[in-house]
């Protein structure tokens, strides 16, 4: 699991930022992402209830192979 900010979005608004940086004071990056991979979890013995899995951004799953 993780919780970090959005890599998509910080590529998107490099060029804005750095016109901004050079013109005025600007916010850091506020859209943050939680990723979860259930079986990465599981592997460590967490139970990751469903309510988490609900508000998470993106779950990895795996497919078999």
């Amino acid at each position: 699991m993780s919780y970090a900010p959005s890599l998509v979005e910080a590529y998107r608004f490099a060029g804005v930022y750095a016109g901004a940086a050079c013109a005025r004071a600007t916010s850091p990056l506020t859209k943050c992402e939680l990723v979860i991979n259930p079986k990465t979890a599981k592997a460590l013995g967490l139970d990751v209830p469903d309510t988490l899995l609900v508000l998470a951004d993106e779950v990895m799953e795996c497919k078999p192979s």
